[in-house]
């Protein structure tokens, strides 16, 4: 259900007589309109964003505006002259509409202050990924623990039996599968459950891959107070009759992000044409499959690591302002021989804005980016010995 748009505008004022002291008597001088009143509010009828296929509704902007100005309708200035030979009585009063402008925009660093904080909750990993970063983490090790077996039996198969060694390289380039020692055989045969166990873990890897979505919030509140005096200048426009402005004002600024992760490598697993090891025919392999079979799958565990990032979906940012306060006149003094017998009371005020605006690409500084370079150089390492174990 939408919500109409408001856009209200009301000015109170009414007419008022105004005396001339001639003669050592009021006399009745005219009227004078006193604007002493004044409303606005603006406000954007509501609309609803569908939602998409991801239960996902997109952010829109809003914005809310509310003034009231408001003095006392009877108020009004008298002043004389010195020598008591002349006067006026006039109902004035500070036109309430001048204050239209006294609801200002929040300052720039609040939001750059709130886009920071709402980072930091990103960079500081405030998100469920515990299951699926321990299921890689187990991958890895796996990987790097069945490379180090591998590696370690090879050299000590090359060691103890130097011989039977050269007839696995010479036969296994010529494809002479039947010529190769009954020993090496066996000794792949004993790789098999840890490569296929690798298989598994990864596989299962892959096919839980999912996105996340992470929104993360930073606000910035200020109180203050502020106080200016400013030239009325009236009757006579002289810069001698002042009046001050205090008043109080509340401010926010909040920001909203929101952000998915996926990771493109994570599905990516069957196109590298990898079998599980239970499935292969050993006797049909050359003697350096093992490490075409664990390089692909330590790339793309690598690059799981690599491609762990936030991607940025949408973010909307509210700025608020309340402010109350009065104008109230601070000087007596006004042009010599003349003074203010009475002066006018002031007016009061108190306003609102609100404003949402939607961000369409990351605001602030660049994203933070999962990566752990302990993990990617385990992973190196281990192929590395791996391969030269085979050379």
């Amino acid at each position: 259900m939408t919500t109409p748009a408001v856009n209200l505008t009301d000015h109170s004022s009414i007419s008022l007589p105004s005396y001339r002291y001639v003669s050592h008597a009021w006399t009745p001088w005219g009227h004078d309109t006193v604007d002493y009143g004044y409303m606005r509010e603006t406000r954007p009828a509501s609309s609803n964003h569908p939602v998409d296929s991801d239960k996902w509704r997109q952010p829109g902007v809003w914005s809310h505006f509310y003034l009231k100005v408001l003095g006392d309708p009877a108020d009004g200035t008298t002043f004389m002259k010195n020598d008591g030979t002349d006067g006026w009585m006039s109902p004035y009063n500070p036109v309430a509409s001048s204050l239209v402008g006294i609801v200002t925009a929040n300052p720039s660093w609040m939001a750059a202050t709130a886009v920071s904080r709402a980072l930091a909750q990103l960079k500081d990993e405030q998100v469920d990924l515990a299951s699926d970063v321990y299921e890689w983490r187990q991958s890895v090790d796996l990987l790097v623990e069945t490379a180090e077996r591998i590696t370690n039996s090879v050299k000590a198969f090359r060691r103890n039996r130097p011989k039977l060694w050269g007839q696995v390289v010479k036969n296994g380039a010529r494809n002479e599968w039947k010529n190769i020692p009954d020993e090496w055989l066996k000794l792949q045969y004993g790789w098999k459950p840890g490569m296929s166990d690798i298989f598994s873990s990864c596989s299962q890897l892959s096919t839980n891959a999912k996105a996340y979505d992470a929104k993360v919030k930073g606000i910035v509140t200020q109180h203050g107070a502020a106080y200016i005096e400013l030239s009325s200048g009236f009757p006579f426009d002289t810069n001698e009759n002042m009046t001050a402005r205090d008043w109080q004002a509340f401010r926010v600024c909040k920001v909203i992000l929101y952000y998915y992760m996926d990771n493109p490598y994570l599905a990516a697993l069957a196109s590298l044409g990898l079998t599980n090891p239970v499935d292969l025919i050993w006797e049909e392999l050359k003697y350096s499959f093992v490490v075409d079979w664990f390089l692909p799958i330590g790339n793309w565990l690598q690059s799981w690591d690599a491609g762990l990032g936030w991607r940025f979906k949408s973010g909307t940012r509210t700025d608020l302002v309340r402010m109350t306060g009065r104008t109230y006149p601070l000087s007596n003094n006004i042009r010599k021989g003349w003074y203010i017998q009475k002066n006018f009371s002031g007016l009061s005020f108190k306003g609102m804005q609100m404003q949402r605006s939607v961000y369409t690409s990351q605001p602030g500084v660049g994203l933070p980016h999962f990566k752990n370079p302990f993990t990617s150089t385990h992973i190196s390492e281990g192929l590395s010995l791996l391969v030269n174990a085979f050379r």
